[in-house]
């Protein structure tokens, strides 16, 4: 989901009669019949109940084989009774009014796909998803996260809470977070350490004024990053770009309504920091528009007094870095 969708919203405040989740209702709607996780005998394993006005799930406790459950669009409060759900697999619960994810919900062991989407989560309590590769909390009111143990996560978005604060974010496999509509207000809230798989990050609008520490603790995080969405902060030197240049593999660069992009050689500034870059907002790099950047630089680095004349040579150098286009390009949103 980009970032411009506008899901629905679950109204907490308004008035819904109870309507507790029944066998009559599981009934018609489970379905998948496999082995039992025991192995010794079979069961149904999948439960689709989205849009039902359900308030209560407390039935579920008894549904243990249950593997892929869909709950969206509801009224539910409390997942609690999922905890019983030990090879639960996969969890859609987004459209809820859930505000807790609690303790109880920690450890689970298979949990692989989980959208929690446009609920009112304020507190997270659960702890390590060893198998989770994706977690989207998108349009929540979280104001700090901590995910710890979380191995196997491959794309996270949480676009839209309240997030000051991601932080620890125990996840090396990363390949995708979004970030946008956040007040942050520094970079160095994100735990951005230990990600050398991560190729997308988006930031968008969240109060960024420098982007001091965007390489993590050791500076050179995020070496495999290909895109990064900075669109819509408070960027307001062009010498906060070289701050990205430990990234040797970025190719898409989005730097839209910062103040920065009123510079009148905003462009060339950004080229000859970044020679290796494709695209800078909405527009391709031409091979014309980047031999120019190229011989900015060189009179970047002599206005400078570069030493010995080294800085000419490496400017020379850098313009003519090959661009060689890796990783997926992203849904764009800039």
């Amino acid at each position: 989901m980009s970032d411009e969708d506008t899901p629905h919203h679950a109204n907490a405040d308004e008035p819904l009669p109870d309507t507790p989740l029944t066998a009559g209702l599981i009934q018609p709607s489970i379905s998948l019949l496999a082995r039992t996780g025991d192995g010794l005998s079979h069961a149904y394993t999948r439960l689709s109940l989205p849009s039902h006005s359900l308030t209560d799930i407390a039935i579920l406790k008894n549904y243990t084989n249950l593997r892929y459950v869909d709950l969206s669009m509801n009224a539910i409060a409390d997942l609690s009774p999922l905890a019983n759900l030990e090879f639960l697999l996969s969890l859609d619960a987004h459209g809820n009014r859930v505000e807790v994810v609690g303790r109880e919900l920690g450890g689970r062991k298979w949990l692989q796909w989980v959208d929690l989407r446009n609920n009112g989560i304020r507190n997270w309590e659960a702890g390590d998803w060893p198998m989770c590769g994706w977690l989207t909390l998108d349009d929540n009111a979280l104001t700090t996260l901590s995910l710890p143990t979380f191995p196997s996560l491959l794309h996270l978005s949480l676009t839209r809470n309240t997030l000051e604060r991601l932080h620890p974010l125990g996840a090396p496999k990363l390949q995708k977070l979004y970030l946008s509509h956040n007040p942050l207000g520094a970079v160095a809230g994100v735990d951005l350490d230990d990600k050398p798989a991560l190729q997308v990050l988006h930031l968008r609008e969240c109060g960024l004024g420098s982007l001091e520490g965007i390489g993590g603790r050791e500076g050179a995080g995020l070496d495999g990053l290909v895109y990064l969405n900075l669109r819509g902060n408070n960027l307001s030197s062009t010498a906060e770009i070289d701050r990205l240049a430990h990234m040797h593999s970025l190719r898409i660069l989005v730097l839209t309504d910062n103040p920065l992009t009123s510079h009148p050689t905003y462009r060339l500034e950004i080229l000859a920091r970044l020679p290796k870059l494709e695209r800078l907002d909405k527009e391709p790099i031409g091979d014309d528009e980047r031999e120019e950047a190229g011989a900015y630089k060189i009179q970047m680095v002599a206005k400078r007094g570069g030493e010995d004349g080294e800085g000419g040579e490496e400017a020379e150098a850098d313009a003519e870095g090959e661009s060689d286009g890796q990783g997926e390009e992203p849904q764009d949103d800039d």
